[in-house]
């Protein structure tokens, strides 16, 4: 990931760029991510799991209403990457997102997930839009990790329990994270 940090401007206790400012290959990843995968992402009730789905495992994880964004961490800068190309970084949840990246000794990863404001704040996407215009709400933001796409320069590829496992060891003990976004 290559940030051009020139491109950035301070509003609302954080910093915000658009999308010339990251390289051409993490914004493709940014967003073919949204094309390719999330469309095969289903809403469903869990009394309604058996009657859709065969099998015995399931990738479950809570749908929060927010705003879609993949996390990028490449050595230390860690930015978030939403649909429409806007980067953010500096937001208290992003900033715990790169401690626990770092902490777990990861020099490089990318993790889709979803930024939104705290339930016992509200939980609307119109929420989210308020809390980014005031810097006063930043540390009402949550960031539910949902994937692991990459580690390292390597993707993660495999089976469910091998991207659970990855999103436990990194994402396990944050306070604007919450802890155990899957369910097998």
């Amino acid at each position: 990931m290559k940030i051009d940090a020139e491109k950035f401007k301070k509003i609302h206790g954080y910093e915000e760029a658009k999308g010339e400012a990251l390289d051409r290959a993490s914004m493709e990843k940014a967003l073919s991510y949204k094309k390719e995968v999330l469309k095969n992402f289903t809403a469903i009730r869990q009394h309604d799991i058996l009657s859709r789905f065969t099998g015995d495992q399931y990738w479950v994880t809570r749908k929060y209403d927010g705003e879609y964004a993949i996390l990028f961490h490449d050595n230390g800068q860690t930015v978030t990457v939403n649909r429409s190309g806007r980067i953010r970084r500096g937001i208290p949840c992003i900033e715990e997102a790169d401690a626990l990246i770092r902490n777990s000794g990861i020099r490089q990863g990318i993790f889709p997930a979803e930024i939104y404001v705290d339930a016992a704040y509200k939980t609307r996407v119109n929420d989210l839009i308020h809390a980014l215009a005031h810097e006063s709400e930043l540390d009402t933001l949550r960031l539910a990790v949902f994937d692991v796409l990459e580690i390292d320069g390597h993707p993660v590829r495999g089976g469910l329990q091998e991207k659970v496992a990855r999103y436990r060891a990194n994402f396990r003990s944050g306070n604007t994270l919450p802890a155990g976004g899957y369910v097998a």
